[in-house]
């Protein structure tokens, strides 16, 4: 049985269920304005977000300006692709709005044919979804609770589920486990975080290996972290606003 992902749809009626009980029956008995300052609190933290996480995308986009001016566009496999000259043994996907795929040239050298097309579908599906834009949330958060342990790992979860989504994608496409696990170790890392090919390769490899042998697909994917926070601090202004409903 396939297995069924997390998602906003599910996680927050629950949530807005609870919220609701808290503004309804607990924060009334309180001292003082509980609810303000909660308010204030979570809308600082959410203000901060917002402004590292623009931070984030507006390097993002100026690094992208920078490729573009050397980049050599190129079709693969009906995929429109960035090739970097002199680009190592790179691929990435940089832009909130308008992801592009970029590839350093090496790769293309290193890789057999299978290989290419599977990192072309993997880095293709991170632009269909967006994923600088959910990488650049998350690295906020990383920024912000880095020093929190079980926040930080939440992120790290994340960020790894973001690149099993996108090798799931792959081999839906029609790569195999094992091409992939060959790509992944031909790749450079970029030393960085974000939707790099090579990101979290050792947690991808083990997860690659292990779906090749047994067949299965057990992986469970992470929750939405990247957009949590902002949905429950939501979910708490109008709940607490919206007062008991008897």
């Amino acid at each position: 049985m396939r297995p069924r992902p997390h998602s906003l749809v599910t996680l927050l009626p629950v949530l807005g269920v609870a919220v609701w009980a808290m503004c309804a029956f607990v924060l009334p008995d309180a001292s003082g304005d509980p609810v303000r300052a909660l308010e204030l609190g979570g809308g600082l933290l959410l203000g901060v977000w917002v402004f590292v996480a623009t931070g984030i995308l507006l390097r993002d986009a100026r690094a992208g300006r920078a490729l573009d001016r050397r980049a050599i566009s190129s079709d693969l496999g009906g995929v429109l692709v960035r090739v970097l000259p002199a680009g190592g043994s790179h691929a990435f996907v940089l832009g909130a709005l308008r992801p592009r795929i970029y590839v350093g040239d090496a790769l293309l050298t290193h890789l057999d044919g299978d290989e290419v097309r599977a990192v072309i579908r993997h880095e293709d599906h991170h632009r269909r979804t967006r994923a600088p834009l959910r990488a650049a949330a998350l690295q906020a958060w990383g920024v912000i609770l880095g020093p929190v342990g079980p926040a930080r790992n939440a992120v790290a979860d994340r960020l790894a589920a973001l690149e099993i989504e996108a090798d799931r994608a792959a081999l839906a496409a029609g790569s195999s486990a094992s091409t992939l696990a060959r790509a992944l170790l031909k790749a450079d890392r970029l030393g960085v975080g974000g939707t790099s090919f090579a990101s979290v390769a050792d947690q991808r490899i083990t997860w690659l290996v292990g779906r090749d042998r047994s067949g299965a697909d057990a992986w469970r994917p992470a929750l939405p972290y990247e957009w949590l926070p902002a949905a429950a601090f939501l979910l708490f202004v109008v709940a607490c606003h919206a007062g008991p409903l008897f």
